[in-house]
């Protein structure tokens, strides 16, 4: 068997940033993924300003910066959000993945691809791993970032075997659209159940058109595709869609002896849009700083590792908790209670204020969410909303 510090099984965005971040602290690690192109997957493809400055792309990844959003509800009402600073990045998130990949191959990684992982046994002596292609490897640590619903969290016992992990279902299609005006969102039973949709202009008339919802998917995509045709918003589909799993929420345990989840894996993405790249770096990197010091101390024990998870849970787990009610409270919500939210919304000054602020960030919907369940008239608004609304809001209360 091959001897090496760490293998990193699965490179998308938190595997990527976990080989990258271990190269950089000299520990010599593989990345192995069952996929023959690296960051293959499904993705809107949008980061937060604050991503896009602390792990900058390549400039030919990216489409163009966004400061604002159309919220159109479920009557056609548009409502223009916008702020005075950038808020977000639209990239090509392949290649964006890659050239960190990249980096990290350049500093001593090593990236091992079409190889699918069969087998990972956690012995005291370290980890044993074997590919369908019969590659095998001895590391003293092992990383999971295969991404949502892996069998190898129940194979090595970190989901028991019995327990159905809670997700989202996502899907998405690529058309080509006429003249509009940045990012569309789209609220509303009609369009999506408990969620939304996005339209999303990437580059040369293509769009990303997709949804994301706990609920079952009847044909609401072809219902937004054919309405917007109607519109005369989208002209035609250049890739029909396709549907993925996104978790709802974190794994109870993200750390085991000589092993760490990071990622989707772990269930680390935004509850309130399923955007996963932000959270993916930073549990890739937290995930490296707890492997150096593990190996600095030769030490790989359970005890050793949970400092993993008490240091990604001081940086996300308050964002995650009001970003799950925050998701809740929305599908509590009927039709009608968003138009007068909405309408609501237009009519003052509260947007303005907010966007404006320090406050606004693409990356913590956390603090956005607070600020906006702190204004006493909003507040008032959607306590009148019935007591499902009541119930939800109390839960977010206790956490802002």
């Amino acid at each position: 068997m091959n001897k090496i510090d760490v293998v990193v099984i699965g490179i998308g965005p938190a595997g990527a940033m976990t080989l990258l971040r271990l190269a950089e602290l000299g520990i010599g690690a593989i990345g192995i993924d069952s996929k023959s192109e690296i960051a293959e997957k499904l993705c809107t493809g949008i980061i937060g300003w604050e991503c896009s400055q602390k792990y900058p792309p390549d400039s030919e990844d990216v489409h163009y910066v966004s400061n604002s959003a159309t919220v159109v509800s479920p009557v056609g009402f548009k409502l223009k959000i916008k702020s005075s600073i950038p808020q977000a990045v639209v990239l090509d998130r392949v290649s964006y993945i890659k050239s960190i990949a990249a980096k990290a191959q350049l500093l001593g990684s090593k990236i091992l691809l079409d190889n699918n992982v069969v087998s990972v046994s956690v012995k005291d002596t370290g980890v044993e791993i074997i590919t369908d292609k019969g590659e095998s490897f001895i590391s003293k640590i092992v990383v999971i970032a295969t991404g949502f619903h892996s069998p190898l969290l129940k194979d090595l016992s970190i989901i028991k075997k019995d327990v159905r992990q809670e997700y989202m279902v996502a899907s998405q299609a690529i058309v080509r659209v006429n003249d509009i005006e940045g990012i569309q969102v789209y609220l509303g039973k009609q369009n999506v159940p408990g969620s939304f949709a996005w339209l999303v202009p990437t580059h040369e008339q293509n769009a990303l058109i997709g949804m994301f919802t706990r609920s079952r998917l009847q044909g609401h995509m072809n219902k937004l595709i054919t309405e917007l045709s109607k519109d005369g918003i989208v002209d035609t589909v250049i890739k029909s869609h396709s549907q993925w799993g996104i978790p709802a929420a974190p794994i109870g345990r993200t750390f085991s002896d000589r092993l760490l989840v990071v990622g989707d894996a772990a269930g680390l993405v935004k509850p309130t849009t399923g955007g996963g790249i932000y959270y993916s770096f930073i549990s890739g990197e937290i995930a490296a700083e707890v492997i150096c010091d593990a190996i600095e101390s030769d030490s790989f024990s359970y005890k050793t590792l949970r400092s993993y998870q008490t240091k990604w849970k001081t940086v996300l787990n308050n964002e995650i908790q009001i970003g799950l009610n925050a998701r809740k409270l929305l599908e509590s919500f009927s039709d009608d209670q968003i138009e007068v939210l909405i309408s609501h919304l237009s009519k003052s000054d509260f947007l303005n204020d907010l966007t404006n602020s320090s406050v606004m960030s693409f990356d913590w919907h956390g603090r956005v969410i607070s600020h906006f369940l702190r204004n006493p008239s909003l507040w008032k608004l959607m306590n009148s909303f019935g007591p499902i609304a009541q119930t939800v809001l109390s839960l977010v209360r206790q956490k802002i």
